[in-house]
């Protein structure tokens, strides 16, 4: 896992072959990662959050990062407001404090901007605003820490969505650990050290085939698992 993250370093767009359709695989980095990246020594290396609300590929990703040393919380078919008390939970955990990384693992459908959990209406839950609960000024206990984002999104056609009000995201307006000080020299920005991966396919692959796991996140968990694949 420590060479993975070494390993992420720029910005770059893979374009993977699925079913006969080209799916676009976007890695976008806010900032780069530390140019001497910081050791991985932990003991557990950090929280893994994995959030499916598909239930296809928990088993796989649970077995794959506590293979890799990772504290792995699960949760299935969650509603929009239930996933947000979850991230607010997470964020919120002191333990962040004595490891060395944060992963979080979303599937869901959704439009490429948002996730409809169990809801599957429009807007959904923003995705912006799952990276604010854990960027340094929100999660002081994971500042200058990597922090990595895999979301499998199954994109809903605009036609299809079902417009609602639903759950008003409050999110993170105040600080998560408010008794948190960031150190007076530190220059690191709080939104440094994540890495952003989003796997956007057209819902009608996974109504093809609704009991199939993300070929996206099972090659992920292959890579991790064997790195000379890579």
């Amino acid at each position: 896992m420590h060479q993975c993250l070494l390993n992420l370093s720029h910005h770059r767009s893979e374009v993977y072959q699925l079913e006969g359709q080209l799916q676009h695989l976007h890695l976008h980095f806010c900032q780069p990662l530390c140019a001497q990246p910081r050791g991985m020594q932990s003991r557990p290396l950090g929280i893994c959050l994995i959030i499916d609300c598909i239930g296809n590929d928990t088993d796989i990703l649970e077995d794959t990062f506590k293979v890799l040393g990772f504290e792995v919380h699960c949760y299935r078919y969650l509603s929009v407001e239930a996933m947000n008390q979850t991230f607010h939970e997470v964020a919120r955990l002191q333990k962040h404090r004595d490891l060395d990384s944060f992963i979080c693992i979303l599937v869901s459908r959704g439009s490429p901007q948002s996730i409809f959990c169990t809801d599957q209406t429009f807007p959904g839950y923003p995705l912006d605003q799952v990276k604010k609960f854990f960027t340094g000024d929100s999660c002081r206990e994971l500042l200058g820490k990597p922090k990595l984002f895999f979301i499998q999104s199954y994109i809903v056609p605009a036609d299809q969505q079902e417009p609602t009000s639903l759950l008003e995201v409050d999110g993170n307006e105040q600080k998560i650990t408010a008794n948190t000080r960031r150190p007076r020299n530190c220059s690191i920005p709080p939104v440094a050290d994540i890495f952003w991966s989003q796997c956007k396919v057209d819902v009608s692959v996974l109504e093809r085939s609704p009991s199939s796991s993300s070929h996206y996140l099972r090659s992920l968990a292959e890579l991790l698992c064997n790195p000379h694949k890579r």
